[in-house]
């Protein structure tokens, strides 16, 4: 599957989540929440296929049909993929970890965005394979 299709998927399940969670009290985080949830199912949707970064260390074809969908396409892979991402989200914007500090519905909010983005991308993947 393309990555415009993982990114439309990934933008329109980040809205889903930040539509059914109840808003918070500070209009200022609830647009944080909003933000944080479409960037990281956003970026989780396509996470995956980053492994296309490392198709050049060996010579066309053979780098893509070695290295694409393999290691980062696997439920066993995506739980690292999902960690790393929350360590990056927390360690690089501030307003999100002051949100995830105070608010249980945002942690819930991001631990879904981040399962859903990297299970549907496994997914979708899974079916034109």
């Amino acid at each position: 599957m393309d990555n415009f299709t993982h990114s439309v998927v990934g933008l329109g399940v980040g809205e889903l989540l930040q539509r059914s969670l109840a808003p918070e009290a500070d209009p200022l985080r609830q647009r944080t929440r909003g933000r944080l949830l479409l960037f990281s199912c956003w970026f989780a949707s396509n996470m995956p296929d980053l492994d296309l970064l490392l198709k050049g260390l060996l010579p066309n074809p053979l780098g893509y049909l070695l290295l694409h969908r393999g290691h980062t396409h696997t439920v066993l892979f995506a739980i690292p993929q999902a960690l790393l991402l929350a360590a990056l989200i927390w360690l690089l914007w501030p307003g999100a970890r002051a949100l995830l500090k105070d608010s249980g519905r945002a942690r819930a909010g991001l631990g879904a965005a981040l399962c859903l983005g990297l299970g549907l991308h496994l997914g979708m993947d899974f079916l034109n394979s």
